[in-house]
């Protein structure tokens, strides 16, 4: 495990990703917060 550790930051790893990919990655991060946003403004009973 130590051999390949993971960064703490998530959007570091965009540095070693295509363009394209990254991108994509951006826009899932994106759509994970917009997500979170929304559980926050109607929270789960």
């Amino acid at each position: 495990m130590s051999s390949c550790p993971l960064p703490p930051n998530p959007i570091a790893i965009n540095v070693s990703l295509p363009p394209q990919l990254e991108a994509y990655v951006r826009l899932v991060i994106r759509i994970l917060h917009a997500a979170r946003d929304i559980d926050a403004e109607f929270p789960h009973d």
